[in-house]
């Protein structure tokens, strides 16, 4: 079995919700050992599907961070760990005994990951990094609104962000500390995560151009389309190459002599991109979206089904990337979800398990750190564990 890359690597993951699990997930997968700290009332998120995902490959042990003793214990795991991850609110772990510094002073080798919603500075400063609300303030949602109807959002894309940023930069500062024997804090906020998404949109200058789009796609020919059995696809021709590959496929050669496609597929306008976007209805309402899809691809031409969940698990795309995993997780049964999406030839990471039950794996560390069975039983009269 080859080594992973990140074997022998430590972590202690603070994280709940999202964020910080992602980014512990990801290091676990990776062949670090990942400790999840969880408190007595559980993670907020457990309650939610995605917990699973996000928690898996790691261990797990319950603490009450407000006792001392509770304290003591993650004190002296953290002595012993490369990475820290925590997303509580700034100042949080501080209250707790288990800030940087205070840690730093034990372990100055420790990578300390902070996760926030907008950081320790500004007027959110001490606001709730809410999902919805950093995506509305980072513009994701003006932006998905077409500008003239702001629309909600369900994906966590702030969180996602924050925890991939998380991660990276976590295995960069790993890196620093080969060359300087240092570690180092690392800031990281939802809301910079956020706006580094829309970097290439959320720009500003004399001139500037935006497109007005419309929740369908703008342009005659990239854009959603449904097909005579209801169900819809995305054509994504994106230049004038596959513009005209599509029209020829179509069997609308006549097209190409036409006026009606000037421009695209991406400067086509009214009124003629409006007559060209009639035409181009009324042909995918020939055939089920099944018969095109067959079609465009077997011509090279860029399309996909729109699809649900379940159609997804079962697309061949989908299996080909080798991105579905079936996990026994205990109370649940099977479940599929997504796999690894990056590969290593010589390190592959792997899925080493389920997300853990609530202090499943608290005897095991307690004993690494020293306490004997004596004292866990006492912990756990005394709430400290469980």
């Amino acid at each position: 079995m080859p080594a992973k890359a990140l074997s022998g690597i430590k972590v202690l993951d603070f994280g709940q919700y999202i964020a910080g699990p992602l980014a512990g997930m990801m290091l676990a997968e990776q062949g670090a050992e990942v400790i999840k700290i969880e408190r007595p009332q559980g993670d907020p998120f457990r309650r939610e599907d995605g917990f699973l995902v996000y928690n898996r490959s790691k261990k797990n042990i319950v603490l009450d961070l407000k006792q001392p003793e509770g304290q003591k214990i993650a004190l002296g795991l953290a002595g012993e760990t490369d990475i820290v991850i925590e997303n509580f609110k700034p100042g949080v772990m501080e209250k707790l005994g288990l800030g940087y510094e205070k840690i730093k002073a034990a372990n100055p080798r420790v990578v300390y990951c902070s996760i926030s919603g907008f950081g320790d500075t500004g007027p959110y400063s001490r606001i709730p990094g809410y999902e919805q609300l950093v995506e509305t303030l980072a513009t994701i949602y003006t932006e998905q609104g077409y500008a003239t109807r702001p629309t909600y959002l369900v994906l966590p894309f702030a969180s996602m962000a924050a925890g991939l940023d998380a991660a990276y930069s976590i295995v960069a500062a790993l890196c620093a500390r080969e060359i300087t024997g240092r570690g180092q804090r690392i800031e990281i906020t939802l809301f910079k995560s956020t706006l580094s998404l829309c970097r290439g949109y959320n720009i500003d200058f004399n001139g500037m151009y935006r497109m007005n789009w419309v929740p369908t796609g703008s342009s005659p020919v990239y854009r959603i389309f449904k097909c005579a059995d209801g169900k819809h696809l995305f054509l994504a021709v994106g230049n004038f190459k596959f513009v005209t590959m599509f029209l020829v496929a179509i069997g609308r050669e006549d097209l190409l002599a036409s006026d009606l496609i000037e421009g695209t597929p991406f400067l086509s306008l009214p009124p003629k991109s409006g007559q060209l976007m009639i035409q181009m209805k009324k042909t995918f309402l020939t055939k089920t979206r099944d018969e095109w899809i067959d079609l465009l691809l077997s011509n090279g031409i860029p399309a996909a089904p729109i699809l649900t969940i379940d159609q997804f698990m079962k697309y061949e795309q989908v299996k080909a990337n080798d991105m579905i995993k079936t996990i026994r997780q205990p109370g649940k049964g099977m479940v599929t979800q997504m796999g690894i999406p990056v590969k290593h030839s010589l390190t592959p990471g792997s899925i080493k398990g389920p997300a853990a039950s609530a202090g499943r794996d608290t005897a095991a560390i307690l004993r690494r750190l020293g306490y004997r069975s004596n004292d866990v039983k006492r912990l756990r009269r005394e709430h400290v564990v469980k």
